[in-house]
Protein backbone atom coordinates (compact mmCIF):
# COMPACT_ATOMS: atom_id res chain seq x y z
CA UNK A 1 0.00 0.00 0.00
CA UNK A 2 0.90 3.60 -0.48
CA UNK A 3 0.03 7.14 0.43
CA UNK A 4 -1.31 9.34 -2.83
CA UNK A 5 0.97 12.07 -3.32
CA UNK A 6 -0.87 15.03 -2.74
CA UNK A 7 -1.12 17.30 0.13
CA UNK A 8 -3.78 17.63 2.57
CA UNK A 9 -6.61 20.17 1.51
CA UNK A 10 -5.50 22.79 4.12
CA UNK A 11 -1.90 22.72 3.11
CA UNK A 12 -3.85 22.67 -0.97
CA UNK A 13 -5.81 25.58 -0.09
CA UNK A 14 -2.58 27.24 1.60
CA UNK A 15 -0.95 27.27 -1.41
CA UNK A 16 -3.20 28.51 -3.51
CA UNK A 17 -3.91 31.56 -1.60
CA UNK A 18 -0.06 32.02 -1.31
CA UNK A 19 0.08 31.19 -5.15
CA UNK A 20 -2.46 33.73 -5.75
CA UNK A 21 -2.35 36.52 -3.40
CA UNK A 22 1.50 36.69 -3.15
CA UNK A 23 4.43 34.88 -1.04
CA UNK A 24 3.78 37.28 1.75
CA UNK A 25 -0.34 36.26 2.41
CA UNK A 26 -0.14 35.01 5.94
CA UNK A 27 -2.63 32.05 5.98
CA UNK A 28 -4.30 31.60 9.05
CA UNK A 29 -6.90 27.92 9.17
CA UNK A 30 -9.46 27.66 11.20
CA UNK A 31 -11.69 24.59 11.50
CA UNK A 32 -12.42 21.36 14.11
CA UNK A 33 -9.23 19.36 14.06
CA UNK A 34 -6.58 19.80 16.90
CA UNK A 35 -4.40 17.64 14.71
CA UNK A 36 -4.19 20.37 12.21
CA UNK A 37 -2.11 22.82 14.74
CA UNK A 38 1.01 20.49 14.20
CA UNK A 39 0.60 19.48 10.41
CA UNK A 40 0.61 23.99 10.16
CA UNK A 41 3.38 24.30 12.19
CA UNK A 42 5.98 20.70 11.38
CA UNK A 43 4.18 19.78 7.77
CA UNK A 44 3.19 22.29 5.87
CA UNK A 45 6.24 23.49 5.08
CA UNK A 46 5.44 27.06 5.47
CA UNK A 47 2.33 27.41 3.71
CA UNK A 48 0.10 27.62 7.14
CA UNK A 49 1.21 30.52 9.23
CA UNK A 50 -1.47 29.38 12.06
CA UNK A 51 -4.24 27.34 13.11
CA UNK A 52 -7.04 28.17 14.96
CA UNK A 53 -10.14 25.68 15.91
CA UNK A 54 -13.51 26.58 15.89
CA UNK A 55 -14.20 26.49 19.63
CA UNK A 56 -10.50 28.94 20.06
CA UNK A 57 -12.12 31.21 17.75
CA UNK A 58 -16.03 31.61 19.45
CA UNK A 59 -13.87 31.90 22.51
CA UNK A 60 -11.68 35.06 20.66
CA UNK A 61 -14.70 36.77 19.88
CA UNK A 62 -16.07 36.23 23.00
CA UNK A 63 -13.50 38.32 24.26
CA UNK A 64 -13.53 40.32 21.52
CA UNK A 65 -17.95 41.07 22.40
CA UNK A 66 -18.62 40.42 19.03
CA UNK A 67 -22.39 39.19 18.30
CA UNK A 68 -22.68 36.96 15.30
CA UNK A 69 -26.48 37.10 15.33
CA UNK A 70 -25.86 41.09 14.71
CA UNK A 71 -23.68 41.05 11.99
CA UNK A 72 -24.31 41.15 8.15
CA UNK A 73 -23.61 37.87 6.18
CA UNK A 74 -21.62 37.81 3.13
CA UNK A 75 -19.82 35.72 0.95
CA UNK A 76 -16.44 34.14 0.86
CA UNK A 77 -14.05 36.75 -1.39
CA UNK A 78 -12.22 33.74 -3.18
CA UNK A 79 -15.72 31.56 -4.43
CA UNK A 80 -14.27 27.71 -2.87
CA UNK A 81 -13.67 25.14 -5.89
CA UNK A 82 -16.85 22.90 -6.81
CA UNK A 83 -16.94 20.09 -4.82
CA UNK A 84 -13.78 20.64 -2.93
CA UNK A 85 -16.03 22.02 -0.02
CA UNK A 86 -17.36 18.08 0.62
CA UNK A 87 -14.26 17.40 2.21
CA UNK A 88 -15.08 17.53 5.73
CA UNK A 89 -17.81 14.68 4.93
CA UNK A 90 -17.48 10.93 4.46
CA UNK A 91 -16.63 10.54 0.77
CA UNK A 92 -16.08 14.26 0.25
CA UNK A 93 -12.41 14.00 -0.83
CA UNK A 94 -13.93 10.80 -3.17
CA UNK A 95 -16.30 13.43 -4.75
CA UNK A 96 -13.60 15.97 -5.26
CA UNK A 97 -11.44 14.04 -7.15
CA UNK A 98 -14.44 12.67 -9.34
CA UNK A 99 -14.56 9.31 -8.26
CA UNK A 100 -16.86 7.20 -7.31
CA UNK A 101 -19.03 7.30 -3.80
CA UNK A 102 -21.27 4.54 -3.99
CA UNK A 103 -21.15 2.02 -1.13
CA UNK A 104 -21.15 -0.25 -3.86
CA UNK A 105 -18.35 0.49 -6.02
CA UNK A 106 -15.12 -1.91 -5.54
CA UNK A 107 -12.42 0.47 -6.21
CA UNK A 108 -12.97 3.06 -3.80
CA UNK A 109 -13.75 2.66 0.32
CA UNK A 110 -14.56 5.20 2.62
CA UNK A 111 -13.69 4.65 6.16
CA UNK A 112 -14.50 6.58 9.39
CA UNK A 113 -13.38 6.12 13.10
CA UNK A 114 -10.54 5.29 14.90
CA UNK A 115 -11.37 1.62 15.09
CA UNK A 116 -12.78 1.26 11.81
CA UNK A 117 -10.02 2.95 10.39
CA UNK A 118 -7.62 0.64 11.82
CA UNK A 119 -8.96 -2.56 11.00
CA UNK A 120 -9.01 -1.70 7.13
CA UNK A 121 -5.68 -0.77 7.24
CA UNK A 122 -4.84 -4.05 9.23
CA UNK A 123 -7.24 -6.19 7.00
CA UNK A 124 -5.90 -4.88 3.87
CA UNK A 125 -3.50 -7.53 1.50
CA UNK A 126 -2.14 -7.17 -1.87
CA UNK A 127 -4.72 -9.74 -2.95
CA UNK A 128 -7.46 -7.14 -2.36
CA UNK A 129 -5.96 -5.73 -5.78
CA UNK A 130 -6.00 -1.87 -6.34
CA UNK A 131 -8.44 -0.29 -3.61
CA UNK A 132 -8.48 3.45 -2.53
CA UNK A 133 -9.15 4.30 0.93
CA UNK A 134 -10.22 7.60 2.18
CA UNK A 135 -9.50 7.08 6.48
CA UNK A 136 -11.07 9.59 8.33
CA UNK A 137 -10.21 9.20 12.05
CA UNK A 138 -13.14 11.34 13.29
CA UNK A 139 -16.62 9.13 12.96
CA UNK A 140 -18.43 10.83 10.60
CA UNK A 141 -15.55 13.11 9.33
CA UNK A 142 -14.54 16.22 10.41
CA UNK A 143 -18.36 17.56 10.88
CA UNK A 144 -17.88 15.68 14.08
CA UNK A 145 -13.93 16.62 15.15
CA UNK A 146 -12.95 17.37 18.53
CA UNK A 147 -13.09 20.95 18.52
CA UNK A 148 -16.27 21.64 17.02
CA UNK A 149 -18.86 23.74 18.81
CA UNK A 150 -21.59 20.93 20.29
CA UNK A 151 -24.10 23.50 19.46
CA UNK A 152 -26.16 20.93 17.25
CA UNK A 153 -26.17 16.98 16.42
CA UNK A 154 -23.27 15.52 13.90
CA UNK A 155 -26.62 14.83 11.36
CA UNK A 156 -27.78 18.33 11.84
CA UNK A 157 -24.34 19.76 10.75
CA UNK A 158 -23.95 16.96 7.86
CA UNK A 159 -27.44 18.00 6.59
CA UNK A 160 -26.34 21.86 6.74
CA UNK A 161 -22.97 21.20 4.93
CA UNK A 162 -24.87 18.90 2.14
CA UNK A 163 -27.01 22.08 1.68
CA UNK A 164 -24.28 24.24 1.11
CA UNK A 165 -22.27 21.70 -1.54
CA UNK A 166 -25.29 21.22 -3.14
CA UNK A 167 -26.21 25.21 -3.16
CA UNK A 168 -23.11 26.08 -5.88
CA UNK A 169 -21.26 22.53 -6.25
CA UNK A 170 -19.94 23.54 -9.24
CA UNK A 171 -19.58 26.95 -8.44
CA UNK A 172 -15.85 28.26 -8.90
CA UNK A 173 -14.87 24.87 -10.90
CA UNK A 174 -11.44 24.95 -12.59
CA UNK A 175 -7.92 25.29 -12.53
CA UNK A 176 -6.12 25.50 -8.97
CA UNK A 177 -3.72 28.05 -11.34
CA UNK A 178 0.22 26.91 -10.89
CA UNK A 179 0.37 25.90 -7.25
CA UNK A 180 2.48 22.53 -6.49
CA UNK A 181 -0.29 20.31 -4.94
CA UNK A 182 1.89 17.22 -4.47
CA UNK A 183 3.42 16.16 -1.41
CA UNK A 184 5.99 13.32 -0.51
CA UNK A 185 5.88 10.46 2.42
CA UNK A 186 8.61 8.26 4.02
CA UNK A 187 8.48 5.10 5.59
CA UNK A 188 9.03 5.66 9.25
CA UNK A 189 9.70 2.69 11.39
CA UNK A 190 7.42 2.56 15.09
CA UNK A 191 7.34 -0.06 17.74
CA UNK A 192 4.75 -1.89 17.46
CA UNK A 193 1.44 -2.17 19.78
CA UNK A 194 2.98 -5.03 21.51
CA UNK A 195 6.48 -3.50 22.43
CA UNK A 196 4.89 -1.25 24.24
CA UNK A 197 5.05 -1.65 28.56
CA UNK A 198 2.94 -0.50 31.10
CA UNK A 199 5.38 1.56 32.74
CA UNK A 200 5.72 3.36 29.34
CA UNK A 201 1.50 3.90 29.10
CA UNK A 202 1.91 4.64 33.13
CA UNK A 203 4.30 7.48 32.33
CA UNK A 204 2.05 9.24 29.47
CA UNK A 205 -0.88 9.20 32.11
CA UNK A 206 1.19 10.52 34.41
CA UNK A 207 2.41 13.42 31.92
CA UNK A 208 -1.30 14.39 30.82
CA UNK A 209 -2.65 14.02 34.60
CA UNK A 210 -4.14 10.51 34.18
CA UNK A 211 -2.73 8.30 36.62
CA UNK A 212 -5.84 8.00 38.73
CA UNK A 213 -8.75 5.66 36.43
CA UNK A 214 -11.33 8.26 37.26
CA UNK A 215 -9.42 11.03 35.10
CA UNK A 216 -9.47 8.64 32.05
CA UNK A 217 -12.67 9.59 30.56
CA UNK A 218 -12.54 7.61 27.45
CA UNK A 219 -14.23 10.75 25.52
CA UNK A 220 -12.75 10.03 21.96
CA UNK A 221 -12.45 13.48 21.42
CA UNK A 222 -8.88 12.83 20.33
CA UNK A 223 -9.76 10.14 17.54
CA UNK A 224 -9.43 7.02 19.53
CA UNK A 225 -12.04 4.85 21.16
CA UNK A 226 -10.02 4.83 25.10
CA UNK A 227 -7.47 7.04 26.82
CA UNK A 228 -5.21 3.91 26.65
CA UNK A 229 -5.27 3.97 22.89
CA UNK A 230 -4.20 7.10 22.52
CA UNK A 231 -1.31 6.51 25.43
CA UNK A 232 -0.18 3.90 23.27
CA UNK A 233 -0.32 5.99 20.21
CA UNK A 234 1.38 8.62 21.69
CA UNK A 235 4.65 6.25 22.98
CA UNK A 236 4.45 4.90 18.50
CA UNK A 237 4.79 8.37 17.74
CA UNK A 238 1.24 7.70 15.79
CA UNK A 239 -0.17 10.88 18.13
CA UNK A 240 0.45 13.68 20.84
CA UNK A 241 -0.33 14.54 23.76
CA UNK A 242 -2.29 17.33 22.48
CA UNK A 243 -4.44 15.70 20.55
CA UNK A 244 -6.50 14.97 24.74
CA UNK A 245 -9.01 17.84 25.07
CA UNK A 246 -9.34 17.60 28.44
CA UNK A 247 -5.67 17.75 29.00
CA UNK A 248 -5.42 20.64 26.83
CA UNK A 249 -8.49 22.13 29.08
CA UNK A 250 -6.67 21.21 32.68
CA UNK A 251 -3.31 23.10 30.58
CA UNK A 252 -4.91 26.29 30.27
CA UNK A 253 -6.62 25.81 33.99
CA UNK A 254 -3.42 25.29 35.48
CA UNK A 255 -1.87 28.72 33.63
CA UNK A 256 -4.73 30.52 34.60
CA UNK A 257 -4.43 29.23 38.00
CA UNK A 258 -0.39 30.11 37.85
CA UNK A 259 -0.89 33.69 36.27
CA UNK A 260 -3.50 34.29 39.46
CA UNK A 261 -1.36 32.61 42.42
CA UNK A 262 1.85 34.74 41.25
CA UNK A 263 0.01 37.99 40.42
CA UNK A 264 1.55 40.94 41.99
CA UNK A 265 -2.34 42.05 42.49
CA UNK A 266 -4.49 40.87 45.21
CA UNK A 267 -7.20 38.93 43.41
CA UNK A 268 -10.83 37.64 44.71
CA UNK A 269 -13.00 35.71 43.93
CA UNK A 270 -16.65 35.70 45.23
CA UNK A 271 -19.78 33.29 44.70
CA UNK A 272 -22.92 34.46 43.59
CA UNK A 273 -23.52 35.42 47.62
CA UNK A 274 -20.44 37.70 47.88
CA UNK A 275 -18.46 34.68 50.03
CA UNK A 276 -15.25 34.19 49.46
CA UNK A 277 -14.32 31.08 47.12
CA UNK A 278 -10.89 31.82 46.77
CA UNK A 279 -8.15 34.39 47.62
CA UNK A 280 -4.42 35.15 46.04
CA UNK A 281 -1.19 35.43 47.73
CA UNK A 282 -0.89 38.91 47.08
CA UNK A 283 -4.70 39.52 48.64
CA UNK A 284 -3.69 37.88 52.14
CA UNK A 285 -0.55 40.11 52.12
CA UNK A 286 -2.43 42.97 51.23
CA UNK A 287 -5.36 42.53 53.60
CA UNK A 288 -3.63 40.63 56.07
CA UNK A 289 -5.96 37.19 55.67
CA UNK A 290 -5.40 33.55 54.95
CA UNK A 291 -7.36 30.88 53.92
CA UNK A 292 -9.76 31.18 56.74
CA UNK A 293 -11.52 33.79 55.46
CA UNK A 294 -12.73 30.95 52.72
CA UNK A 295 -17.01 30.97 53.07
CA UNK A 296 -17.11 34.23 54.83
CA UNK A 297 -18.96 37.47 53.31
CA UNK A 298 -16.67 39.97 51.64
CA UNK A 299 -17.74 42.23 54.13
CA UNK A 300 -15.70 41.10 56.67
CA UNK A 301 -12.73 42.23 55.06
CA UNK A 302 -13.68 45.50 53.45
CA UNK A 303 -16.24 47.46 51.93
CA UNK A 304 -18.79 44.93 49.69
CA UNK A 305 -20.56 47.70 47.92
CA UNK A 306 -18.63 47.40 44.35
CA UNK A 307 -19.29 44.07 44.39
CA UNK A 308 -23.36 44.73 45.39
CA UNK A 309 -23.36 46.93 42.34
CA UNK A 310 -22.27 43.99 39.81
CA UNK A 311 -24.07 41.93 41.63
CA UNK A 312 -27.48 43.92 41.60
CA UNK A 313 -26.50 44.12 37.76
CA UNK A 314 -25.84 48.01 37.92
CA UNK A 315 -23.14 47.76 35.52
CA UNK A 316 -20.46 45.07 34.36
CA UNK A 317 -17.19 46.71 35.72
CA UNK A 318 -16.78 49.17 38.64
CA UNK A 319 -13.37 50.61 38.75
CA UNK A 320 -12.29 53.37 41.61
CA UNK A 321 -9.65 53.97 44.13
CA UNK A 322 -10.09 53.60 47.58
CA UNK A 323 -8.60 54.22 50.44
CA UNK A 324 -8.39 51.48 53.29
CA UNK A 325 -7.20 53.22 56.25
CA UNK A 326 -8.07 49.65 58.52
CA UNK A 327 -5.14 48.85 56.42
CA UNK A 328 -2.86 51.45 55.23
CA UNK A 329 -3.56 51.14 51.97
CA UNK A 330 -4.76 52.60 48.95
CA UNK A 331 -5.54 50.82 46.36
CA UNK A 332 -6.93 50.65 42.51
CA UNK A 333 -10.21 48.23 42.43
CA UNK A 334 -11.53 46.48 39.56
CA UNK A 335 -14.58 44.40 39.65
CA UNK A 336 -16.08 42.44 37.35
CA UNK A 337 -18.60 39.43 36.90
CA UNK A 338 -18.48 35.54 35.69
CA UNK A 339 -21.97 35.28 34.43
CA UNK A 340 -21.84 32.02 33.32
CA UNK A 341 -20.99 30.38 36.79
CA UNK A 342 -22.37 33.35 39.07
CA UNK A 343 -19.08 34.50 40.29
CA UNK A 344 -17.68 38.10 40.71
CA UNK A 345 -13.82 38.88 40.74
CA UNK A 346 -12.42 41.86 42.08
CA UNK A 347 -8.24 42.84 41.63
CA UNK A 348 -6.49 45.23 43.64
CA UNK A 349 -3.54 46.87 43.04
CA UNK A 350 -1.79 48.68 45.60
CA UNK A 351 -1.24 52.64 45.06
CA UNK A 352 -0.28 52.70 48.65
CA UNK A 353 3.96 53.52 47.93
CA UNK A 354 3.12 55.86 45.20
CA UNK A 355 0.75 57.79 46.68
CA UNK A 356 3.14 58.03 49.88
CA UNK A 357 6.05 59.44 47.35
CA UNK A 358 3.50 61.66 46.07
CA UNK A 359 2.76 63.24 49.12
CA UNK A 360 6.45 63.21 50.11
CA UNK A 361 6.97 65.04 47.45
CA UNK A 362 4.46 67.25 47.52
CA UNK A 363 5.50 68.68 51.11
CA UNK A 364 8.93 68.65 49.82
CA UNK A 365 7.36 71.09 46.81
CA UNK A 366 5.68 73.01 49.84
CA UNK A 367 8.68 73.40 52.61
CA UNK A 368 10.76 74.23 49.35
CA UNK A 369 8.59 77.29 48.46
CA UNK A 370 8.19 78.44 51.71
CA UNK A 371 11.89 78.61 52.40
CA UNK A 372 12.05 80.17 48.99
CA UNK A 373 9.28 82.98 50.46
CA UNK A 374 11.26 83.56 54.17
CA UNK A 375 14.66 83.89 52.03
CA UNK A 376 13.31 86.63 49.61
CA UNK A 377 11.37 88.33 52.86
CA UNK A 378 14.87 88.04 54.79
CA UNK A 379 16.83 89.38 51.63
CA UNK A 380 14.37 92.15 51.50
CA UNK A 381 14.86 93.11 55.19
CA UNK A 382 18.42 92.83 54.97
CA UNK A 383 18.36 95.26 51.76
CA UNK A 384 16.03 97.65 53.57
CA UNK A 385 18.72 97.51 57.00
CA UNK A 386 21.26 98.03 54.38
CA UNK A 387 19.32 101.08 52.52
CA UNK A 388 18.57 102.92 56.03
CA UNK A 389 22.63 102.33 57.14
CA UNK A 390 23.90 104.00 53.91
CA UNK A 391 21.08 107.15 54.94
CA UNK A 392 21.96 107.85 58.09
CA UNK A 393 25.85 107.55 57.00
CA UNK A 394 25.23 109.76 54.41
CA UNK A 395 23.27 112.35 57.07
CA UNK A 396 26.29 112.07 59.36
CA UNK A 397 28.84 112.69 56.82
CA UNK A 398 27.26 115.49 55.45
CA UNK A 399 26.77 117.10 59.24
CA UNK A 400 30.49 116.34 59.63
CA UNK A 401 31.35 117.86 56.39
CA UNK A 402 29.17 120.81 57.39
CA UNK A 403 30.74 121.12 60.76
CA UNK A 404 34.39 120.97 59.35
CA UNK A 405 33.53 123.83 56.61
CA UNK A 406 32.46 125.81 59.33
CA UNK A 407 35.48 125.34 61.46
CA UNK A 408 37.70 126.17 58.89
CA UNK A 409 35.59 129.34 57.62
CA UNK A 410 35.64 130.64 61.64
CA UNK A 411 38.57 132.43 63.37
CA UNK A 412 37.43 133.46 66.31
CA UNK A 413 40.96 133.98 67.83
CA UNK A 414 41.88 136.47 65.18
CA UNK A 415 44.67 134.62 63.98
CA UNK A 416 46.19 133.58 60.48
CA UNK A 417 44.03 132.32 58.00
CA UNK A 418 46.84 130.54 56.39
CA UNK A 419 46.95 127.66 60.13
CA UNK A 420 43.07 126.84 58.56
CA UNK A 421 43.21 127.31 54.85
CA UNK A 422 44.41 123.53 54.38
CA UNK A 423 41.29 122.51 55.37
CA UNK A 424 39.20 124.62 54.10
CA UNK A 425 40.34 124.02 50.54
CA UNK A 426 40.27 120.21 51.04
CA UNK A 427 36.74 120.42 51.65
CA UNK A 428 35.48 123.57 49.36
CA UNK A 429 37.35 122.12 46.41
CA UNK A 430 35.33 120.46 43.67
Amino acid sequence: GALVPVCSPMVAHARMLKTSLGEGTRVVFIGPCVAKKQEAREKSGGAVDFALTFTELLEWLELEHVDLSILEESDFDMVPEGWARSFPLAGGSLQTASLSTSLLAADVLSVTGTQEVKDTLESLTSSHGHLLVEPLFCDQGCINGPAMPATETVYQRRKALLQYVLAGAHDGAGSNGSADLTASFACRPLPSAGDVTEEQIRQVFAQMGKENPEDQLNCGACGYSSCREQAIAVIRNMAESEMCVPYMRRLAEQRTDRIIETSPNGIVILDEHLNILHVNPSFKRLFMCSEAVYGKSISYLIDPEPFEQIAAGKAELTEVTVEHTKYNLVCHQIVYALRDVKQYVGVFVNLTSSLLNKKQLDVLRARTVQQARDLLTHQIEIAGKIAQFLGESTAEGEKLLENLVKVAQENPTGGDDRKNSWLKDTYTST
